[in-house]
């Protein structure tokens, strides 16, 4: 059972426990945790008739397993990245718009007075001016940059998004760009 322990050696998050009767091999995996109460928890309690077929099943399991873990090891690798670079490609100057309401959309605009660090911002509120109307209670609005209509305040990037409120989120837009807005019914 040499290919049982270098198992259990290379992965030191999984253990391996085998109990061997008259007429068969039983394999139980446990996976180190925090959340349980013990420490581990059981993912696997199997019984083989042979030990290659044991061997056989288990480095398959056990490789699934850990190639699982490589992959969302390499996403939150990346999606840390991403978050970096869209960090990175806020700059003072920009705009933000949040779109939000119920029976009505409201549009909100804010532009970037002032950058303290990688991950906060400063922001102003700006007035948003009617381009043309849509409908009965709607129209088309373009933020104005650099007509303040608030005093400064902070808020945190999340990438190139800002979380406004508990329902709102802000997200970063060109100064070309229009929005929907409607007031009622």
């Amino acid at each position: 059972m040499t290919t049982i322990t270098e198992l259990n050696t290379k992965y030191n998050e999984i253990s391996l426990n085998l109990e061997v009767n008259s007429e068969h091999l039983i394999a139980r995996v446990y996976r180190i945790s925090n959340r349980s109460r013990m420490g581990f928890k059981n993912v696997i309690h199997l019984r083989f008739k042979t030990e290659e077929r044991m061997v056989e099943f288990l480095t398959k399991d056990v490789e699934t397993r850990f190639a699982k873990i490589e992959t969302k090891n390499k996403a939150k690798v990346e999606q840390k990245e991403k978050l970096e670079i869209e960090r990175d490609s806020v700059k003072v100057g920009d705009i933000f718009v949040d779109c939000w309401g119920y029976e009505q959309t409201n549009v909100d605009a804010y532009e970037v007075v002032a950058k303290p660090s990688k991950a906060t911002v400063v922001l102003r509120s700006i007035a948003v001016e009617s381009i043309e109307d849509t409908s009965y209670c709607s129209d088309r609005v373009k933020p104005i940059k650099g007509n303040f209509t608030s005093g400064e305040f902070k808020k945190r990037l999340n990438g190139n998004t800002i979380k406004m409120s508990s329902f709102s989120h802000a997200f970063k837009a060109e100064e070309k760009d229009t929005f929907h807005r409607s007031w009622g019914y």
